[in-house]
């Protein structure tokens, strides 16, 4: 089975730090980087049709005794049987770093060396 890993994420900091400057309520399933118009088919004809339903599967699989790594591997093996082949890895580091944007869950004991965040002004 597949290991989820952020190092393979394809999102730039850029882009990354564009999506969780916005606000949720905003947000459309296409600007989750990683999802396309087949990830959204996938992902309707599973019953998920927002941003915010997303999320919600995502929390789905914290516990109080869940970590960061295995929260992110139960999602991203949920979204890999969704949706075989598409930008999993992307499309779980965006969501596990927007729900700690917003204080929702916390991302943390992860690696972001492979990024370089670019400051806020």
């Amino acid at each position: 089975m597949a290991q989820f890993s952020p190092a393979k994420s394809t999102v730039s900091a850029q882009n990354l730090m564009e999506f969780m400057d916005k606000p949720i309520h905003t947000l459309t399933m296409k600007d989750i980087p990683g999802i396309g118009p087949a990830t959204v088919e996938k992902l309707n004809s599973d019953g998920i049709k927002s941003v915010q339903q997303l999320i919600a599967k995502f929390l789905m699989f914290c516990t109080t005794e869940s970590d960061t790594n295995s929260v992110c591997q139960c999602f991203f093996n949920w979204l890999n049987s969704v949706s075989p082949g598409g930008h999993v890895h992307t499309v779980t580091f965006s969501i596990a770093n927007i729900v700690d944007n917003y204080g929702i869950y916390k991302y943390e004991s992860v690696s972001y060396t492979h990024l370089t965040l670019p400051t806020k002004a």
